[in-house]
């Protein structure tokens, strides 16, 4: 998701001057829209936006937001989610401890490291539909849709803010057209989709979660 605001957005105007929480890359596309992001701590962001030392706040998504109670003071919440591709955890193993395991050994690693991910993706996803259900039945939270010209200005700073990014990593270049290529591929994918494949089943996924 995009983010909590305390007024609604009409055009990309709206953007320029909000002081909003958004961390790494995603407060980077923020700022190039205008914005001026926070690095606020979670457990500041309510006490934030109520004083209005923040105008809005991005978390991690509403199966994680509903927690904070952010509905109560940004009561519209909004999507697609253009600040960050998608969040993912980590299996962190030393280069040489790995390299003195067997092939069998890896790929039992590789394996349970794939299975953990699928659960917690479907599990995110089950407290995603849950949150968003009890945030517009029972807390009057608004969803709404970036309008047209966010977007597009989004998309236009975003692939930047990635290859910007990839410059500190240990490979570079290369590392910086890796993570670039994977969103960009399934961007594309999603766009066929949309187009008429699979029945155009991806029409709302395209046009509220991603890019």
């Amino acid at each position: 998701m995009g983010g909590w605001f305390r007024r609604e957005i009409r055009s990309l105007a709206d953007i320029g001057g909000l002081k909003i929480r958004s961390l790494g890359l995603g407060g980077e596309v923020y700022r190039r829209l205008g914005a001026t992001p926070q690095t606020t701590p979670p457990g500041e962001i309510l006490v934030s936006l109520q004083s209005g030392v923040l105008d809005a706040a991005e978390f991690v998504g509403p199966g994680t937001d509903i927690s904070l109670g952010l509905y109560r003071v940004a009561p519209s919440y909004y999507g697609p989610g253009f600040n960050k591709p998608n969040g993912t955890g980590a299996c962190i193993v030393s280069l040489k401890v790995w390299e003195t395991l067997d092939a069998e050994t890896k790929a039992i690693i590789a394996h349970a490291c794939a299975a953990e991910a699928s659960f917690a993706l479907a599990e995110m996803e089950r407290l995603n539909a849950e949150a968003l259900a009890a945030l517009t039945s029972k807390n009057n939270v608004a969803l709404r849709v970036f309008p047209a010209d966010v977007v597009a200005a989004a998309r236009k700073v975003g692939g930047g803010c990635a290859g910007r990014g990839g410059g500190a990593l240990r490979h570079g270049a290369q590392g910086a057209r890796f993570i670039h290529g994977v969103p960009g591929a399934h961007r594309a994918l999603v766009k066929g989709v949309d187009q008429g494949g699979a029945g155009g089943a991806g029409g709302v996924i395209s046009n509220f979660w991603n890019l």
